[in-house]
């Protein structure tokens, strides 16, 4: 049982917030990664409903976890994992949750319509959605592959219909042990299901045991 309704904050900054659910005996940490345009702790009704203990990633504003505050906040993220470690996020948090996945030491990582970066220098011109994002951004670690090995499985969760998600996938996949798992129409209402209700909220992903 999670001792308190009220996470610890473990690390704040005007960019960012870490809070922390601790579950005694808990033998899984989930570490989610939110986008500044989602309310609240990513994921955490859902990894609360699992019983197992959460540290959550609350950005300020979209910047893709690219500020020199982040280095701080995962050393202090990593005091607090214990056990089988599973990272999560959707868009700019399946960039937090692949990039910083070594780091924290996973076993797994859950990434729902990542991008392999936000700066053209390293995506090229396919993917220019986010572009203006990366405008003044100080890039820490801008490519979302240089906190992967083949040691760490990953999920991926995207829309095949979508030209940039299916490429972003691509780029990122080489050489992984990875699952691409396909969801047609996979939207941002989509993303905001699997927010509280995790890889459940996709059909594919529902009877895995994560």
């Amino acid at each position: 049982m999670v001792k308190s309704d009220v996470p610890q904050i473990i690390y704040d900054s005007p960019l960012l917030q870490v809070t922390f659910d601790s579950v005694p005996g808990a033998q899984t940490t989930w570490v989610t990664f939110g986008s500044a345009d989602m309310s609240g702790p990513f994921g955490r009704a859902f990894v609360r409903s699992r019983g197992e203990q959460g540290i959550y990633f609350d950005p300020k504003r979209m910047d893709w976890y690219q500020h020199r505050d982040i280095w701080q906040a995962v050393g202090e993220a990593v005091k607090y994992t214990i056990g089988r470690t599973i990272t999560y996020g959707s868009s700019m948090g399946g960039f937090g949750a692949l990039v910083f996945a070594d780091m924290l030491s996973a076993d797994l990582v859950i990434a729902a319509v990542p991008q392999c970066s936000v700066f053209p220098s390293i995506v090229g011109s396919f993917d220019r959605r986010f572009a203006d994002f990366a405008v003044g951004l100080e890039p820490q670690r801008p490519d979302a592959r240089e906190g992967l090995s083949s040691e760490i499985r990953v999920a991926f969760i995207y829309d095949p219909l979508n030209r940039e998600d299916r490429r972003n996938i691509k780029l990122i996949a080489g050489g992984l042990r990875c699952d691409a798992l396909d969801v047609p129409a996979w939207g941002a209402w989509r993303a905001a299901y699997a927010e509280s209700h995790g890889p459940a909220a996709v059909p594919n992903l529902s009877d895995c045991r994560w």
